[in-house]
C-alpha cells in the first residue's frame, strides 16, 4: 500500500530490499496507490496488502480499503512503528479501529529491552532481540530452529479480551523489556508508575476465515526488513513465514498439517535373505576382483613404457 506518510519501495528509508527477498521467494510485489486510483479496494487478484510503516494518520480511502479488504476475506500484513516514530500526534495512524475489530490495541511507547540476547549479539536496548515465539503456522520454524529475530524500535499489542476469534501472539520480549511511555531522555531506567513491565507481544495474528472475513498479522515495527536489517539472523524468514501463512496457500492455526511420520521400507524374508547374500558374498568378491584388474592395468603400462624407451 502506498500513499502520503506511508514507507515506500524507493527512495530514503524505502523497502526495496524487502521486495526483492520477496520476489526471490517467488512472489510478485506490486504498488498499490488507492488515493491515485478510482477504484477503493485493491485489485481482484490481490492475495495480500502489505502495509508498511505508516507514519501519519491515513486518509479515509486507505482506511476504507484496508477494512473493506478485510471484511471480504483479504489478507494484510500491517507493520506499525510505535508512536515515537509518528509524524504527527495520531499515535496509531488511525488505524485503533481495525485492530480492536480483531481484538488487538497498540501500546502507546516503545520497548525497551534489557535482556540477556541483546548484550550477547550486540543490539541496543532500543532494539528488542527476539528469541521466545508462540505456537503458530507463521513460528513453526522459528521454534525448530531457535533463531533471533531483531526490531529496531518497536510496538507492543494488547489482546482485547473477549474478542471472537481471539488474536494469538507470536513474538514476545524478554522479562528484562518494559515499555518506555514517558519523556525518553536518552537511558535505559525504568520510571515507576508511568512505564510499564514485560514482556509484551511484539507480533499479534487474527484470522476471521471462517467467518469470511480475513486473516490479519501486525508487527510492531517496520525496520526489520529495511536495508541492513532484514538479512539479520532470521528477519527475513519472519517476512516469508508470514507472507506464506497470509497467502492463498497459508495453513490456519487450527488446520495446521501435522509433521509427516517417519515411513520405513518393509523388508520381507526373502528381501532379507538376499541382503545377507549380498552384504557376505557378492560385495566382498566385487572388492576383492579389483585388485587383478588394477595389478593388471599396471604391468601393461609397464611393459607399455619399457617399449617405449626402447
Amino acid at each position: 500500500v502506498q500513499g502520503p506518510g506511508i514507507r515506500g519501495l524507493t527512495g530514503p528509508g524505502g523497502l526495496n530490499a524487502m521486495k526483492s527477498v520477496l520476489e526471490l521467494d517467488g512472489h510478485r510485489v506490486e504498488p498499490w496507490s488507492p488515493l491515485s486510483t478510482a477504484a477503493v479496494s485493491p485489485p481482484p487478484d490481490t492475495d495480500l496488502l502489505i502495509l508498511p510503516g505508516p507514519h501519519l494518520h491515513l486518509p479515509a480511502a486507505i482506511l476504507a480499503g484496508l477494512e473493506s479488504h478485510l471484511t471480504a476475506g483479504g489478507a494484510l500484513l500491517l507493520m506499525l512503528d510505535p508512536a515515537a516514530e509518528l509524524a504527527d500526534s495520531s499515535g496509531d495512524a488511525g488505524l485503533a479501529p481495525l485492530l480492536a475489530a480483531r481484538g488487538l490495541r497498540a501500546g502507546t511507547g516503545f520497548v525497551v529491552d534489557l535482556g540477556e540476547e541483546n548484550i550477547k549479539l550486540g543490539k541496543g536496548f532500543e532494539v528488542p532481540v527476539v528469541g521466545r515465539y508462540a505456537p503458530h503456522p507463521v513460528t513453526r520454524r522459528f521454534l525448530e530452529r531457535s533463531e533471533p529475530t531483531s526490531f529496531p524500535l518497536a510496538r507492543a499489542f494488547d489482546p482485547i479480551e473477549g474478542t471472537t476469534p481471539m488474536p494469538a501472539g507470536l513474538l514476545l520480549s524478554s522479562d528484562a523489556s518494559f515499555e518506555e511511555r514517558g519523556a525518553f531522555d536518552g537511558r535505559a531506567h525504568f520510571d515507576e508508575g508511568v512505564d510499564r513491565k514485560g514482556p509484551f507481544v511484539l507480533a499479534a495474528a487474527s484470522d476471521s476465515s471462517a467467518a469470511g472475513g480475513g486473516p490479519l498479522l501486525v508487527i510492531g515495527d517496520s525496520n526489520f526488513v529495511g536495508e541492513g536489517e532484514i538479512d539479520w539472523f532470521g528477519n527475513d524468514d519472519l517476512l516469508l513465514s508470514a507472507v506464506s501463512w497470509l497467502s492463498r496457500t497459508r495453513l490456519r492455526p487450527d488446520l495446521a498439517l501435522p509433521d509427516a511420520p517417519a515411513q520405513l521400507l518393509p523388508i520381507t524374508p526373502g528381501g532379507r535373505r538376499l541382503y545377507a547374500l549380498i552384504s557376505l558374498l557378492i560385495l566382498p568378491a566385487l572388492v576383492l576382483s579389483v585388485w587383478p584388474l588394477r595389478l593388471l592395468i599396471r604391468r601393461r603400462r609397464g611393459r607399455a613404457a619399457t617399449r617405449g624407451e626402447s
